[in-house]
């Protein structure tokens, strides 16, 4: 009987009945020419699975890009910037006043105070409390956090892969309420090395609002904000020097893509 005798399934069986006789116990114990063949089946089996195996990781890995490589959030390559500030020691750079500020400020939390910024009373009243909650519909902007210090200022000149700070960095001790200064949908709430636990908003007016170094993220990507609503709590996750709110206006999402977030939010009548 010769091969083309045969339809092609009931050959296929045939060389697969053959080669199966290769197998056993005693496989090493036949001549030389099969011990060759079945290393070969083995090797060529190894290699086979070896080369599916990476595949379907390279396959799974492509479909769960993060938003760092999706969206370039930080600088691209392998840079790091260098580590943002929110300690007492960056703050010096902007005046011993607010050095002085913001141990007082401490100090007092420590004591039990308020959570109100540097030079009030400690006084609480639940109207104002309310009001921080549930900020008035009068306006449709607000600030990102209620008490901070400034220790870096947007556009500081310094060793950022953009030439300058990016973002203004209000100091606020860990777990203080973040906000969302604008309505808009979160893009990402997520992790970057540099950034820390980040969240991307893009906002109704088309900017896109960065939040980052949180210790605590409350909102999910595709979710929608409001003007006021808690979107997380301040930290010092990522490149810091010490527990604060980067806060960026971006043109587009890319990270080098900054405009003047002081300017943008004084401009609809709030004031950091």
């Amino acid at each position: 009987m010769t091969w083309t005798a045969l339809p092609p399934f009931l050959v296929f069986r045939y060389r697969m009945g053959m080669q199966m006789q290769h197998f056993g116990p005693d496989a090493f114990d036949r001549p030389h020419g099969s011990k060759t063949r079945v290393i070969i089946l083995i090797a060529a089996a190894t290699l086979l699975g070896g080369l599916g195996f990476f595949f379907a990781n390279r396959a799974d890995s492509g479909t769960s890009n993060s938003s760092i490589s999706e969206y370039a959030v930080s600088p691209p390559g392998d840079r790091r910037e260098p580590l943002d500030g929110g300690s007492i020691y960056a703050s010096k750079a902007q005046g011993g006043k607010e050095v002085s500020d913001l141990l007082k400020w401490l100090l007092g939390i420590s004591k039990g105070g308020n959570n109100g910024k540097p030079g009030s009373t400690g006084k609480t009243d639940e109207s104002k409390e309310s009001s921080r909650t549930a900020p008035s519909r009068k306006s449709d902007w607000t600030k990102p956090v209620d008490a901070y210090v400034i220790t870096a200022r947007y556009g500081q000149p310094g060793s950022w892969a953009a030439g300058h700070h990016t973002g203004i960095d209000l100091a606020a001790p860990v777990g203080s309420r973040v906000k969302s200064v604008h309505p808009g949908v979160v893009t990402h709430a997520t992790f970057d090395d540099d950034y820390g636990n980040y969240i991307l908003i893009h906002q109704s007016d088309d900017l896109y609002m960065l939040y980052a170094h949180l210790s605590k993220i409350t909102v999910n990507a595709g979710e929608k904000v409001d003007v006021g609503q808690l979107i997380g709590l301040s930290g010092a996750t990522g490149r810091v020097t010490g527990p604060h709110l980067h806060f960026e206006a971006r043109s587009a999402p890319e990270y080098g893509r900054d405009v003047n977030p002081v300017n943008y939010l004084r401009n609809h009548g709030v004031t950091l």
